[in-house]
């Protein structure tokens, strides 16, 4: 018998956080409970099973580490092996989930052309090139700890994506790192895409969801897909249930342009969405790197043989007409933002950057003016949400 007081078979309350995982254990047995743990006792967050282990006492570990040793296996991988084996099938349940739906501009119309062209296999595998290369982004985020957990679901169908990030502490999570995950990971998407010349189109919305390898369900999937399919701009979306998050988000910096939601995202004045700012995204490493690579004379090549292959389809045309704006006002504010004028006692070395950054008006797309993005702005986002 241990030191430990153990109560035999004290029913195993429903935990909501570690702090109370590690107060139950502290006063029971672990390997008295194997038969008797129900996965209900997990679903206040996805990683309650890793949780425990840190509860487990000095023995139980011991045993793990040694049979870890004898089998040449990583201790924390065996060790929740060890509890999910005893564990039931979890319950399937909808949990609130960031969910991202993507597909690509055009992908049908492409495919139609290579095969009428001969040139199918051709385009197969610049498309394999390609989605392995943008893809691989999200599959190298996707693992958590410890080591064979998750920290969000992946679901492909050749141009179709579908990604599902559940908040990981609901409902003590605001789901802000969730959110800036997705953010960043599919502004990475985007631009590996778009180099490529396939532009990402779709929406990331906020609500009830489940997914596993076989089934994809819940209302923020119906949003995500409505939104994509509504015929709009080759942007990824933001959906109305993800602004009150947002709002909230940016409410807890002093200045919200301090936030980092405000770098990744732009409004569209067209019908006042918010969407991912990927090629922002990308020369936020400037000055680190510098203006002269790839990403803006690639972007604006791609545009440009957009343009030019949809000329006498004006529906597909305006699609990429809209690419070019977004693109050219990315290439100005960026020069703006790196202008002399703007910069506050600026040294050599800032004179440098500035030079280095005036490059991106290089790189614009010959286009008519037009209708352009805007900054995220705060009080207009929390003018549109709905008042209790």
């Amino acid at each position: 018998m241990s030191a430990k007081q153990r109560p035999a078979k004290d029913p195993i309350p429903r935990f909501a956080t570690r702090e109370e995982i590690a107060e139950f254990w502290d006063t029971h047995d672990f390997a008295d409970y194997w038969d008797d743990l129900e996965p209900a006792n997990l679903e206040a967050s996805p990683n309650l099973a890793s949780s425990i282990l840190v509860s487990l006492d000095g023995d139980s570990l011991s045993q793990i580490y040694q049979h870890a040793d004898a089998k040449g296996v990583d201790a924390e991988t065996l060790a929740r092996t060890w509890i999910l084996e005893r564990l039931p099938a979890t319950p399937r349940r909808l949990r609130p989930t960031i969910v991202c739906y993507a597909d690509i501009l055009g992908f049908r119309a492409e495919t139609r052309r290579a095969f009428s062209s001969g040139s199918g296999d051709s385009f197969l595998q610049r498309i394999k090139r390609a989605l392995d290369k943008a893809y691989g982004h999200v599959r190298e985020a996707k693992p958590g700890y410890p080591p064979g957990t998750s920290l969000f679901d992946m679901k492909v169908f050749t141009d179709n994506i579908v990604v599902a990030y559940p908040l990981g502490d609901y409902p003590r999570s605001d789901g802000e790192g969730e959110l800036g995950t997705i953010l960043t990971l599919f502004a990475q998407v985007q631009t590996s895409l778009a180099l490529d010349g396939f532009f990402l189109r779709g929406a990331i919305s906020y609500g009830a969801h489940y997914q596993d390898d076989d089934v994809a369900y819940g209302d923020a999937l119906l949003e995500a897909v409505a939104l994509d399919q509504s015929g709009g701009p080759p942007r990824l979306t933001i959906a109305p249930s993800v602004e009150p998050l947002i709002a909230q988000h940016l409410s807890y910096y002093g200045d919200s342009s301090w936030a980092p939601h405000y770098q990744q995202l732009l409004e569209d004045p067209a019908d006042e969405r918010l969407f991912v700012d990927y090629l922002g995204s990308e020369l936020d490493i400037f000055p680190d790197y510098s203006i002269h690579g790839e990403l803006l004379p690639a972007h604006r090549d791609r545009v440009l043989n957009g343009l030019c292959l949809n000329k006498s389809d004006h529906n597909v045309r305006a699609k990429y007409v809209w690419l070019a704006r977004y693109h050219n006002y990315t290439c100005r504010s960026f020069a703006e933002r790196w202008d002399i004028q703007a910069l506050e006692a600026a040294d050599d070395e800032q004179l440098a950057y500035s030079a280095d950054a005036q490059r991106a008006l290089d790189f614009l797309v010959p286009l008519e003016t037009g209708q352009c993005p805007r900054p995220l702005d705060a009080n207009r986002l929390r003018s549109r949400l709905p008042t209790d």
